[in-house]
């Protein structure tokens, strides 16, 4: 099986859309919706989507926490939290190839 190349793993991975936050309530309302902002608003900062995916993640959206955690690779490509967080996400879904890869 052929990988992508890096430029077009890359421009896949940017042009991504943000995913839908979970419906917060109480306290932590703000925050992340805060932290979803940020996102949007800095779609090429590999930090605000990673830490957007943790969000998801914790709140167990594993699927659109690994859509962050795929761009925030793309974007920082030497950062392994990203790596790492993806591999979590994935495992969450039971994707265990991809979670190893």
């Amino acid at each position: 099986m052929r990988r992508a190349a890096p430029g077009f793993a890359f421009l896949l991975a940017a042009c991504a859309r943000l995913p839908e936050l979970p419906r917060p309530a109480g306290e932590r309302r703000a925050e992340i919706l805060k932290i979803y902002e940020e996102a949007r608003s800095s779609p090429r900062d590999a930090t605000r989507n990673g830490r957007l995916g943790m969000i998801l993640q914790a709140y167990e959206q594993s699927g659109a926490a690994a859509v962050c955690f795929e761009r925030a690779r793309a974007l920082a490509p030497g950062d392994p939290r990203w790596t790492y967080y993806l591999g979590i996400a994935r495992a969450s879904l039971q994707q265990w190839r991809e979670a190893a890869a």
